[in-house]
C-alpha cells in the first residue's frame, strides 16, 4: 500500500474518459473530508478475500439506499481519518476498535456529491457479530473480491452534465444489489491493489 499511496493524488470517480479511469483531479475546489473502512476477510472456504460493505438507510439525506463501505463524514474530534473511520464503523455496524487491525490508506478519491474520500484498508483480529444502526444502515453485505476476476469487462454507465458534456462511472449489479460511483471503483482499485501485491510475491 505505502508505494501505492500519494497523499496528493485525488481521483476523480467520474471520468470524461471512459479509457482514463484515474483521472486525478487539479482543481482547487474544497471539497468535505470522509474516511471509510474497508475491511478485508478471507470467504468461508478461504479461496479469496471478500469485503464488508452496508446498504444505507433510506431514512438518510444523502446517498440514501446506497452501497457503501462503513464510515464518513471527517469530525472535529477526529484527530485523523483513520480515527475518522474506525468511529464512524462503530457508530454504524458496532464493531469495535480494539476487534480491527488497519493496515494503511488508499488514495483519495472524490465524489460526485463533493466529498473527499480516503480508504483505510483493514482485517479483523477476531471473528465478531454486527450491532446495526438501523437509523444509519439497513443491511451488511460481504462482496467477493473474485467477482472482479470473472468478469471481463467492469460495465460503466455514462451521463451528460448541464453543458452537455459526456461523463463515466463504474457501476455494476451483484446478486441483486447496485453497486456504482465511488464504491464501486474503490472496491475495484482495492482488487488491482491485492492482485499486484498477489504476483508480486510470487
Amino acid at each position: 500500500l505505502e508505494e501505492e499511496y500519494n497523499s496528493k493524488y485525488r481521483f476523480s470517480t467520474i471520468f470524461s474518459d471512459k479509457d482514463n479511469k484515474h483521472e486525478v483531479d487539479k482543481k482547487k475546489k474544497k471539497y468535505i473530508e470522509a474516511g471509510v473502512l474497508c475491511i478485508l476477510m478471507p470467504s468461508n472456504n478461504r479461496s479469496s478475500m471478500e469485503i464488508i460493505l452496508t446498504v444505507r438507510s433510506k431514512k438518510l439525506k444523502t446517498h440514501s439506499g446506497q452501497i457503501s463501505f462503513p464510515g464518513g463524514k471527517l469530525d472535529k474530534s477526529d484527530n485523523n481519518l483513520i480515527e475518522c473511520a474506525l468511529r464512524e464503523t462503530y457508530e454504524e455496524i458496532g464493531i469495535e476498535k480494539k476487534k480491527i487491525q488497519t493496515i494503511g490508506m488508499m488514495n483519495k478519491y472524490i465524489t460526485g456529491t463533493g466529498f473527499l474520500v480516503t480508504p483505510v484498508i483493514a482485517t479483523l483480529k477476531e471473528r465478531i457479530k454486527y450491532n446495526i444502526n438501523a437509523n444509519e444502515v439497513e443491511e451488511v453485505i460481504s462482496f467477493p473480491l473474485s467477482y472482479f476476476s470473472k468478469e471481463k469487462e467492469i460495465k460503466m454507465t455514462s451521463f451528460y452534465n448541464d453543458k452537455k458534456q459526456k461523463f463515466f462511472y463504474y457501476d455494476f449489479k451483484w446478486q441483486g444489489y447496485r453497486i456504482w460511483g465511488t464504491t464501486a471503483l474503490i472496491l475495484y482499485d482495492i482488487y488491482n491493489i491485492l492482485n499486484k501485491i498477489l504476483k508480486t510475491n510470487d
